[in-house]
């Protein structure tokens, strides 16, 4: 099951993803990247930091052998990152572990540009053996929308930069004026299968 979450800074959507990782049983492997040296912090037992340097020295097999993981980006090009992607993509999906794979400011990662296109398949098919993203972003117009029709639900908190709430709009049936005026830490759940938008919740910090 996919999840896109995205809204502004200082929304809520880094205290939603930590909360629902807590949730997950701790025996499904968790592996979390972010250009964030905070981010996830609590949720992690192994952190990988990744540069220009190391990039391509990493044995992927030790590192998804661990069930709390979170990779941070450092001094690393677009293009450095996609090729890491490429390989920790290919990995995950040929392992067919169940797992869940999360992305922070994926807009920089899976962008419309330019992404890997061995993560753009685990997009696609990687629950047809159980490997399910989060996908977490502060603006859903640098992001490829291929994972928004891979999603089961979009968690959508307050957006305030003019085009992206036109494009949130379009893209999932919400008005601006809602989506302009959701209180801070108050998220919408939109369910992409059924098409069916749920109120406003709360995070409870």
């Amino acid at each position: 099951m996919n999840i896109t979450v995205f809204g502004k800074t200082g929304t809520g959507k880094s205290i939603f993803a930590s909360q629902l990782i807590k949730k997950i049983r701790a025996d499904i492997p968790i592996y979390m990247i972010t250009d964030n040296t905070l981010d996830f912090k609590e949720q992690s037992g192994v952190v990988l930091d990744i540069d220009y340097t190391n990039y391509r020295k990493v044995n992927f097999d030790k590192v998804l052998d661990q069930s709390r993981v979170r990779i941070v980006f450092g001094m690393i090009s677009d293009k450095e990152i996609n090729e890491f992607m490429d390989k920790l993509s290919y990995k995950i999906y040929n392992r067919g572990v169940p797992c869940l794979l999360v992305i922070d400011e994926a807009h920089m990662i899976y962008s419309k540009r330019l992404h890997s296109r061995v993560l753009e398949r685990l997009v696609r098919g990687g629950r047809k053996k159980h490997i399910h993203l989060m996908m977490i972003t502060q603006q859903i117009i640098d992001l490829d929308l291929s994972i928004l029709k891979q999603s089961k639900y979009t968690i959508v908190f307050r957006l305030s930069e003019a085009n992206d709430v036109a494009k949130t709009s379009e893209n999932l049936q919400i008005s601006p004026d809602r989506l302009v005026k959701l209180p801070r830490y108050h998220y919408l759940i939109y369910d992409s299968y059924s098409g069916k938008l749920f109120e406003s919740y709360e995070i409870l910090k």
